[in-house]
């Protein structure tokens, strides 16, 4: 509905606002092509029509390359879509009302491109609207249901955009010169697949999207540069370059990096290049559609980037045993501190006892020197537990610090 509210809002502004739609004239078809029904010769009134739907009658002709001036589109009260030649003058009338019903049942701006494409190809396809014979009218329906199906592809729909005014008609309904609404389909899918055959043949993508991937500028040690992606049919092609700062050739280590706030998880990806040695050129396919995303969730540049890094420096998530190492190393720390603090105090004990028996007939007098060797002793091992505990200190500080920044740069994206 959310189109159709458009839709209508757009209508009643400019039946308002425009002078010309009270200035009308009168035109009498004698033939032509209705989109589901043939038409009666009547005089009907015509008049401006709308800028939106002059706009992609505009956009369809520029893509097959016809002058804008050999059409004429008008609104008209022909309670329908008609295709029609009257005084040399290709027409293409539409009822706003029927559009406005097709808009609300669809739900899709593609319903105004296909009605009008199709009746764009009666007259590309020089249709005889004077033909009587109801096959003959059958086959001209067909070939203007194919030529919506391929302009609909053209103008970068999908083959449900190119269904969307079709799905509207009313089965029930049922006309001599007008094929069934399933051959219809059928017709309309063919044109579009046809188109769709008819661009990869030629190597070509009217609908490509060209996007810079920026997000993997984040990360420091990241050796990529110029990643650029081209968006195109239900894939992403990914080129870049990459080089080591000495200019080496060691190996290295390729990903996708997508933004943590952008909750795509690539799978389907196809390294055309070796993602383990550096080099210009580099491609990745990411076949995006396989994972389930449309093109709309993946042209985001900025929340997408290459990342190629030195094996050793790869901001891969930390887990649990990354904190095993700076976990021992502080505990051995502390450990040995403890220990270096209590042999200092044995020691001094020792040095205590040696000071207080220095009379003879003192209890220990005897052992004195024992008592002061014995804690030269005890002192050194406290100082080189002391030492430990300091060595094993600075390195758990530095793996702490160690893990903080690769912590830091993991949560800067997620690696494919």
């Amino acid at each position: 509905m959310k189109y159709y509210c458009h839709y209508i809002a757009t209508l009643l502004l400019f039946s308002l606002s425009n002078p010309l739609f009270a200035q009308y004239e009168k035109l009498t078809i004698h033939n032509g092509c209705h989109y589901d029904s043939t038409p009666k010769e009547k005089e009907y009134f015509i008049y401006e029509p709308m800028q939106s739907e002059e706009e992609i009658l505009n956009e369809i002709l520029d893509k097959i390359g016809l002058d804008h001036a050999e059409f004429q589109l008008r609104a008209s009260n022909v309670g329908n879509a008609i295709a029609t030649k009257e005084n040399g003058i290709r027409y293409i009338l539409y009822d706003p009302l029927f559009l406005s019903k097709v808009v609300r049942d669809a739900d899709s701006k593609w319903a105004v491109y296909s009605i009008i494409a199709h009746e764009i190809g009666h007259h590309v396809y020089g249709h005889d609207f004077t033909e009587t014979n109801p096959e003959k009218r059958k086959r001209m329906e067909l070939q203007a249901d194919d030529f919506s199906g391929r302009m609909i592809n053209s103008l970068c729909g999908q083959e449900e955009d190119a269904l969307c005014a079709i799905n509207t008609l009313d089965p029930a309904k049922v006309s001599p010169n007008y094929p069934v609404l399933n051959a219809r389909r059928a017709k309309i899918i063919d044109g579009w697949y046809t188109q769709k055959e008819i661009w990869e043949r030629q190597g070509a993508d009217p609908c490509g999207i060209s996007i810079e991937l920026k997000h993997g500028e984040k990360y420091k040690k990241n050796r990529a540069s110029n990643a650029r992606a081209l968006i195109t049919g239900d894939k992403m092609i990914i080129e870049f370059d990459s080089k080591h700062p000495n200019g080496s050739q060691r190996e290295c280590r390729s990903f996708l990096i997508t933004s943590p706030n952008l909750g795509l998880s690539p799978k389907n990806l196809e390294w055309r290049s070796d993602p383990t040695k550096f080099g210009d050129k580099q491609q990745l396919i990411w076949h995006y559609k396989k994972d389930n995303y449309t093109k709309e969730m993946v042209e985001k540049g900025d929340q997408l980037g290459i990342g190629v890094f030195e094996p050793r420096k790869v901001p891969y998530p930390l887990t649990f045993k990354d904190y095993i190492a700076p976990t021992l190393a502080l505990a051995g720390g502390g450990i040995s501190f403890y220990i270096g603090i209590d042999k200092k105090g044995i020691a001094d004990d020792k040095y205590d006892l040696h000071r207080t028996n220095r009379s003879i007939g003192s209890p220990l007098y005897d052992e004195r020197e024992q008592l002061f060797t014995d804690a030269n002793d005890i002192l050194d091992q406290s100082q080189n537990w002391k030492t430990a505990g300091y060595i094993l200190t600075a390195i758990g500080t530095a793996f702490v610090i160690d893990r903080i920044i690769k912590a830091k740069r993991s949560k800067k994206g997620r690696l494919f």
